[in-house]
């Protein structure tokens, strides 16, 4: 009887992923993903049919992003709608 391979622990990241779990890991869109392909900001390779990204390149590009303009302790920027005098006669009819 042949032993069972070790678990593969809940928290690895295999070196190359497939789209579906490219996107899934870095919070892109498939699109995005695809267009970072295209311009060589993330390294592709093929298997057969199958297109998968590299975790290198997806970690190189995140670590790579400027910070955001405020950090989660302050308020982000309110966005404030205006109504047109068109819009406020017809709620108050």
């Amino acid at each position: 009887m042949r032993a069972l391979p070790d678990p593969i622990p809940a928290d690895f990241v295999p070196e190359l992923l497939n789209i579906p779990a490219a996107c899934r890991y870095s919070g892109f869109s498939r699109t995005a993903i695809y267009e970072m392909g295209r311009t060589r900001q993330l390294d592709f390779r093929k298997l057969h049919k199958r297109t998968f990204v590299t975790r290198a390149s997806l970690d190189r590009l995140i670590t790579g992003l400027p910070p955001a303009p405020f950090t989660t302790a302050q308020a982000a920027p309110k966005l404030i709608l205006f109504t047109t005098n068109h819009q406020r006669s017809h709620a108050q009819s």
